[in-house]
């Protein structure tokens, strides 16, 4: 019999008069909105869910206009071609998914012209059918009523032939460099327009620059491999993994293929015997971190050490410095087992620091990763973003050097912030090819807007060998044009993007050069292929120690004060989903809050400060100010199970002040102004952290915890062996099953023959005339 106490959140725990109010009420009953109109508060209403969502501005009459005329006929059906649209039937298009931060193959569900459902590619050879909420919610931002309509010049409303001709007039008398800044760019084709662009105007160049950098794998790999790429990690692989502060199942690099990964070896049947032991080092409880085997909390200054102190117990020599008893002891068992996995083993790191991913590379290394759990001859593509490069354009835009910025699937005032904003005010010549208005677009002197990745052409290159195709399931909404055909035409080649996509893929992508390959490669959805371009050679690491890690290392272990951390919420993201309701009514996996942003801490701390650790409808958060370095962020306090005291927490994505409407305008701070540029990249901690006494209160919106099923509660804990015979048991209450034997037909779940009972949900009934 176990003394352990399970609990689902802090209210459970402490068995609050609000949670057993609760507890067998799922659905609450509608609850008071305010209105607006403009600025001015009208009052408060009381409305459900789904009228909610339609003060959000989110409509379909655009929609059902464009679905009145003629379908895109060059787009190839899923499973059929039909001659016509037929009521009530749907069709299915492959397609793909990019928006410079993740890639996803996809299947488009649509009726009577209009996407209405997406669902992952099974045939897609990276994400194999998996999607993730901000995939699925990608398709209501096709409908958002507040997407540009039509182009703009200095706020105002034009035409494409206006538009075009004062872009090329400006353009044409500029000799300073033109700089395309974007995100990361994963379609070969769209390169190539770019390169038509570039022939009209040879100072034209590109940057790629990613909101969350991953810059510092990059240069690891160059320091060690003699090659700046980010490889593949192939966690199915591993038999041993071992994260610190990368949250691989949520937002790490490519979080829906690694999810796929990692469920292989996690997942306990007749073909897989054997359980995959997975370590993970983490500042605040993540997705990942919940799921992992030992979760070990430190502080974010330590994690960068915990990497350096794991290489010191694979190589059997003391640590560089003690981080803690308990993490001690759990990163030498981390390094013994890591040694008896040797080649079945993979460590993996979230910290985009140069030093600290070398060592990380040195640790994979020693394990026998390289050629078994990490394939450097098989890079990603999705992070191409440079740190230092980004860094250096603002200075040279701040001392008047360049002459034209076009922006293009990024958001820079929003995420880098006014520095970049003032900057950018000394550029003679802006554009923006933003598909809603954002904090860039709005001080850009041209717009010229972007379609929806659903009403596109496009092709993508996510990893070495796979290609995929993006098509249009629906024709545009509004008066938009693709960003590459825009470049065509400002770059003196008018043609459409379909017809310089598909001549690309005749000449230089196809392995099948003919219509009939090009039409098999839109029915799936993709093709693979070798590449002109050679993988490397050897796997043998360069020995370059050209940075002392160890002493940059043990530099960020001597931080001081209170330490704040930057993360990235299952939804938001990096704030491009913000005026989406579905993501922002998403509750996040580990908190449960919905819409708001707000700062976790540890519950010891927040209750010695006073604040009130447990949220609900008759609880509101306190707001506190949080001081780093001179910067303040005002937000709500939130208990975070599993933070260490002095350390706190807040959400990238909030704060948007363009291109949202009044009812999230506002939802949270913005986070980014917290990431510093330090050592060559871009650093998402700080310490000299502070938290203010409570300023006042606000209501946080969160799920309630549900009722237990059945007066049961599902398997909290067992061991492997006792899984291995009876993975079906359920646990008694308050039992914890380590024994096949303590599972028998008192408890109420076995018949007494070793067989499962059958349980309902609902009480048994005969449906006697149900037709």
């Amino acid at each position: 019999m176990s003394h352990k106490k399970y609990w689902k959140g802090i209210e459970e725990l402490n068995n609050t008069t609000e949670f057993l109010k609760h507890q067998q009420n799922e659905f609450a009953e509608d609850l008071p909105m305010t209105e607006f109109m403009g600025n001015e508060k009208l009052g408060e209403t009381k409305a459900s869910r789904r009228d909610f969502l339609k003060f959000l501005g989110f409509s379909t009459v655009a929609a059902t206009l464009a679905s009145c005329e003629t379908p895109v006929r060059k787009a190839i059906p899923y499973v059929n071609k039909p001659q016509d649209v037929t009521p009530g039937v749907a069709n299915y298009y492959a397609s793909s998914f990019f928006d410079g931060y993740e890639y996803c193959g996809l299947v488009v569900k649509t009726r009577e012209g209009r996407p209405i459902k997406l669902e992952g590619n099974t045939k897609d050879p990276i994400t194999k059918g998996g999607t993730n909420a901000r995939v699925q919610g990608s398709i209501i931002s096709l409908y958002d009523n507040i997407r540009f309509k039509v182009p703009m010049i200095g706020g105002k409303a034009t035409d494409w032939k206006t538009i075009d001709g004062a872009i090329t007039n400006a353009l044409g008398t500029i000799s300073k460099p033109i700089v395309l800044l974007t995100s990361t760019i994963i379609s070969p084709t769209t390169l190539k327009a770019f390169d038509v662009f570039k022939s009209k105007y040879p100072n034209a160049t590109i940057l790629q620059h990613d909101a969350v950098s991953f810059d510092a794998i990059k240069k690891a790999h160059q320091n060690t491999h003699s090659k700046a790429i980010i490889p593949s990690y192939n966690f199915e692989n591993a038999d041993v993994i071992v994260s610190i502060g990368a949250d691989f199942l949520a937002h790490w690099l490519s979080p829906i293929q690694y999810a796929k990964q990692y469920a292989k070896n996690r997942k306990i049947d007749a073909l897989n015997p054997k359980m995959s032991q997975h370590f993970q080092i983490e500042t605040q409880l993540s997705l990942t971190g919940s799921n992992a085997d030992v979760r070990v909390p430190v502080k974010p200054s330590q994690q960068s050490l915990s990497v350096l102190n794991l290489l010191k117990a694979l190589e059997g020599i003391p640590q560089a410095k003690s981080i803690s008893k308990n993490a001690d002891a759990k990163i030498i068992a981390m390094a013994n087992t890591l040694k008896n996995a040797q080649g079945k083993a993979l460590v993996v790191c979230g910290i985009n620091d140069t030093a600290t991913q070398v060592v990380v590379n040195k640790i994979n290394e020693l394990i026998g990763a390289y050629g078994a759990t990490i394939n450097i001859n098989q890079p990603q593509y999705t992070k191409q973003g440079s740190d230092a490069s980004v860094q250096q354009l603002i200075a040279q835009m701040e001392s008047g050097q360049i002459g034209a910025l076009i922006t293009y699937g990024i958001n820079p005032v929003y995420t880098l912030g006014n520095v970049f904003k003032k900057a950018m005010a000394k550029v003679p010549t802006t554009i923006s090819f933003a598909t809603t208005p954002n904090e860039t677009s709005s001080v850009s002197k041209f717009v010229a807007p972007d379609h929806h990745y659903l009403e596109s052409w496009n092709d993508l290159n996510p990893q070495y060998g796979v290609f995929a195709l993006t098509q249009p399931t629906i024709n545009p909404l509004f008066r938009t044009r693709q960003a590459q055909e825009s470049l065509l035409n400002w770059g003196g080649a008018p043609t459409t993007y379909y017809d310089f996509l598909q001549k690309n893929w005749l000449e230089s992508i196809l392995v099948d050069q003919s219509i009939e390959g090009w039409n098999q490669a839109l029915y799936n959805g993709f093709m693979t292929k070798e590449t002109a371009s050679a993988p490397l050679s050897s796997e043998v690491i360069v020995a370059t120690d050209t940075i002392d890690y160890e002493n940059q290392i043990l530099g960020y272990a001597m931080a001081k004060g209170g330490e704040v951390f930057v993360y990235e919420k299952i939804g938001m993201g990096i704030g491009q989903h913000t005026n989406n309701p579905f993501l922002q009514e998403l509750p996040d996996p580990i908190s449960k809050v919905t819409w708001d942003n707000y700062i976790t801490m540890n519950p010891e701390e927040m209750t010695s400060k006073g604040f009130n650790t447990i949220i609900g409808q008759e609880a509101p958060a306190n707001v506190v100010e949080l001081t780093v370095n001179g910067k303040k962020i005002k937000g709500p306090a939130f208990a975070q199970p599993g933070q260490l005291k002095g350390t706190y927490g807040i959400a990238l994505g909030y704060g948007r002040t363009e291109g949202v409407v009044k009812t999230v305008n506002d939802m949270g701070a913005n986070a980014f102004p917290l990431v510093t540029f330090v050592n060559g990249t871009y650093k998402y901690w700080s310490d000299n952290a502070s938290i203010s006494e409570s300023i006042e209160t606000y209501p946080l919106a969160t799920t309630q915890t549900h009722h237990t099923l059945m007066g049961r509660d599902m398997i909290k804990e067992t061991n492997l062996d006792a899984y291995k015979i009876y993975n079906k048991a359920q646990n008694p209450d308050k039992l914890l099953i380590t024994n096949v034997e303590a599972v028998d037909a008192k408890d109420g779940i076995l018949d007494g023959k070793g067989k499962q009972k059958n349980i309902n949900l609902w009480q048994d009934f005969q449906n006697k005339n149900h037709f």
